[in-house]
């Protein structure tokens, strides 16, 4: 077991105030796989306030180069996917091969949000007659923080865009209407 795996935030690498940490325990065998730094809540403050710093410079990018760092994190995934389903397996006990299914289902996202990085600034739809646009737009209200739990699938396995599409819109769009 190596030493303690730190936390990225803000370009760094950094422990929990306190140094509180945790064991990640594989459910196979209950061999202890890492220890893990336990953020609180002043790291989630200090993560948040660097995400929101960031944003202010990731949202001057065009929606092509957003797209293009999307497809980078895709190809970066496809290199190390056979590395990345062995920590899901390590952790969360799946099979090695659904691991890899997991894995794969998770970068598919990069592409597609990469793809619809493109689709950002316009998106207009027919409204319900020929005197009626319906037209979308998407604002980031503010940042958030999100903790998972070890034994999680990809947080965009919970909202995907097919569900999304199908439900509600989500906060973060306001959908309005205007005659032509």
């Amino acid at each position: 077991m190596a030493d303690v795996e730190r936390m990225y935030v803000n370009g760094e690498w950094i422990l929990a105030q306190g140094g509180a940490t945790f064991d990640v325990v594989n459910p196979a065998d209950r061999s202890v796989v890492a220890r893990v730094t336990n953020g609180a809540v002043p790291e989630v403050e200090r993560a948040v306030t660097a995400a929101h710093a960031a944003f202010r410079e990731w949202s001057l990018l065009a929606p092509k180069d957003r797209g293009r760092v999307l497809l980078k994190i895709q190809e970066l995934m496809e290199e190390r996917r056979d590395e990345l389903a062995r920590l899901v397996t390590l952790e969360n006990g799946k099979p090695f091969d659904e691991a890899k299914k997991e894995v794969q289902f998770s970068l598919g996202y990069f592409g597609w949000f990469a793809e619809e990085a493109r689709r950002m600034p316009s998106s207009g739809a027919p409204g319900s007659s020929q005197a009626v646009t319906t037209s979308t737009v998407s604002r980031t209200r503010r940042d958030s923080s999100t903790r998972l739990p070890w034994s999680s699938t990809s947080p965009t396995t919970w909202r995907s865009p097919r569900r999304r599409s199908l439900g509600r819109l989500p906060r973060s769009s306001r959908s309005t209407r205007r005659r032509r």
